[in-house]
């Protein structure tokens, strides 16, 4: 149907983002995870113009993993907010794809009719978790992160110390290495370049945890200040997990952007969204050496929204470990060439 109500053209009209550094001065005064997501998304109703939390029809959270005391925050959340989104709920576990497949759910609801204002939100405080475990002895703060993890119950992987992504990892990246004919010199410099360059735009993000611009050659030099961590990685090499950041989004219709005075220029479009999964068990997965799920994705988000090479000014890759870029350009560039046809390669 082409009807507005049915169809309609979905905007995000106010993100937030909070670091939380009270945990570098005085750690008991330092939010935790339900903290930090109703301070992102106070942020992300101030940035919308205000007035947007207590119309919430449908509040979708991913799930932290921080603070496992807390549990399903959904509910508390909401009552802080002073909100009663009759759809609240949590991201089956935590992961990187999460925020974007809340924000589809969200965009499917509204362009179904069936609500007409949503906000997605996370928040880890994993720097006061870690503090807290590092008071608790030596090997504290080391297995703060495992243990997390261990929340979805043992396997054979977790038999063997394959628990934490930077556990897991080193599989994809030695792996990626190999498929695409690195020595590891090669891999290790390519990676290093990599996070040099994003180091140059935290540098200048207020949003960023750290923003200090490191050199490639910092970034491959072991030192007390870039210790080893899992091979091939050092400490500069992979992503800071030990923050404390929240950040959410309210994401509504044109028309209801509109009707409350936001203008266009204040606007992100959403476009059409797609998913694809590997096998939860990382041990079923066919190849370390590539990801179908991110192939499939991206051609299928290209073939929805009817774009070519030519209309893409930026593309943003998720990723806390280098194999994420790495392994996007193969997939990416065949998923242009598969969606878009001989006209990409001109």
């Amino acid at each position: 149907m082409s009807s507005e109500k049915y169809n309609p053209i979905l905007v995000i009209i106010g993100v937030g983002q909070v670091n939380d550094r009270e945990v570098q001065n005085k750690p008991s005064a330092s939010l935790d995870s339900l903290g930090l997501m109703e301070a992102a998304l106070r942020a992300a109703d101030l940035d919308a113009g205000g007035g947007w939390l207590g119309r919430l029809e449908s509040l979708g959270v991913v799930d932290q993993i921080s603070c496992p005391e807390l549990g399903d925050v959904c509910a508390r959340l909401a009552k802080r907010l002073s909100a009663a989104p009759p759809i609240c709920y949590k991201s089956g576990y935590a992961s990187g794809d999460s925020p974007l497949l809340l924000l589809n759910e969200a965009a499917n609801r509204i362009g179904a009719g069936e609500i007409k204002v949503a906000a997605i939100v996370g928040g880890e405080a994993l720097r006061t978790a870690v503090r807290r475990a590092a008071s608790a002895g030596p090997s504290g703060a080391s297995n703060a992160v495992r243990t997390v993890a261990m929340r979805r119950g043992p396997s054979y992987r977790h038999r063997y110390g394959l628990v934490a992504p930077v556990d897991v990892y080193p599989l994809y990246e030695n792996a990626g290495r190999a498929a695409y004919g690195q020595t590891l010199a090669q891999g290790q410099a390519e990676s290093a370049a990599i996070w040099s360059r994003f180091s140059e735009v935290a540098e200048g993000n207020p949003g960023a945890w750290l923003r200090r611009r490191v050199s490639a050659d910092e970034i491959l030099t072991v030192s007390a200040a870039n210790r080893p961590i899992a091979f091939p990685y050092c400490k500069l090499m992979v992503a800071n997990s030990s923050v404390n950041q929240g950040a959410g989004f309210i994401v509504t219709s044109l028309t209801e952007a509109r009707a409350r005075g936001i203008s266009d220029d204040r606007l992100i479009f959403v476009g059409r969204g797609a998913a694809a999964h590997e096998p939860v068990d990382l041990m079923a997965r066919a190849s370390y050496a590539e990801s179908p799920s991110m192939m499939v994705s991206i051609r299928k988000a290209l073939q929805l929204n009817g774009l070519m090479t030519a209309d893409l000014d930026h593309i943003e890759l998720y990723s806390c470990f280098p194999i994420g870029p790495w392994s996007a350009r193969p997939a990416f560039l065949a998923a242009l060439l598969s969606a878009v046809g001989p006209s990409a390669t001109t």
